[in-house]
């Protein structure tokens, strides 16, 4: 994990200074690990790293850590919910590159711990924007796609509207070059 993190930071500092690498830094500091949405679904950008886990738990986390030297528990479970990739094996696997791999019993026990149904993820690329897994109780959005001039790429947002509890994916294509918006315009 700590070869990770050193590579994103590498990546940042070779467009930007070290000032603005504090103020990623800052700013992710300042972001929910995950959120419960309409009462039923878990959103995190990673994933879950064992069965038993608490929302209780997620929610103690100290933030303000420097990634690089994590060391307590706490600190361990905050980084492991921010990199975990989804398996169809069950069970868990812990990889030195990958961080904590979990599988669809994983999923269904934390669910069940925690009375929910759907965990909503990100940070696992995909060509279509998004895609489910474990049955259906994980679903994977990749908002930023990766434009490709021979294929076809997508990103997707996600949308659920509380009043009929229906979950909407919306997918969008890659652009070579982003759209500038003038926000003052609108």
């Amino acid at each position: 994990m700590r070869d990770f993190y050193r590579m994103i930071r590498e990546q940042v500092l070779t467009f930007y200074d070290e000032e603005i690498w504090q103020l990623v830094i800052d700013i992710l500091n300042e972001i929910p690990i995950g959120i419960i949405l309409d009462e039923r679904i878990f959103v995190v950008h990673g994933g879950i790293v064992r069965p038993d886990l608490q929302i209780e738990e997620i929610r103690h986390i100290q933030r303000g850590i420097d990634m690089e030297e994590t060391s307590t528990v706490e600190e361990k479970l905050m980084v492991s919910l921010l990199w975990a990739e989804t398996s169809e094996e069950n069970g868990i696997i812990v990889d030195e590159k990958r961080g904590h791999v979990f599988g669809p019993d994983i999923t269904d026990k934390f669910l069940q711990n925690n009375n929910l149904e759907l965990i909503v993820r990100a940070h696992s690329y995909h060509k279509l924007g998004s895609y489910e897994s474990h049955e259906g109780r994980v679903i994977t959005i990749h908002s930023a796609p990766d434009f490709n001039e021979e294929e076809i790429h997508y990103g997707a947002f996600m949308n659920v509207n509380s009043a009929d509890r229906e979950m909407h994916i919306k997918r969008f294509q890659a652009v070579r070059r982003p759209i500038a918006i003038d926000w003052q315009k609108l």
